[in-house]
């Protein structure tokens, strides 16, 4: 790989680590923005609270995870 070029890897790195996308980075990032899209993506968690007292509902709390 050149400076510049996408480091996202294809598939298993122990198994092939060889396989790079290549394309273009995006300013500041190790990977192309199709790369970056798959990389970063923003996960949703779920989380249970249970409830603290007797005639409170336990609740569901969901958060953005920005990788």
């Amino acid at each position: 790989l050149e400076e510049g070029e996408c480091r996202f890897v294809y598939g298993d790195p122990l198994i092939r680590p060889e396989v790079f996308c290549g394309e273009r980075v995006v300013p500041g990032k190790p990977y192309c923005l199709a790369c970056c899209k798959r990389a970063y993506e923003v996960v949703e968690v779920v989380r249970y609270v249970p409830a603290r007292r007797e005639r409170e509902e336990a609740t569901a709390v969901r958060v953005r995870v920005d990788a």
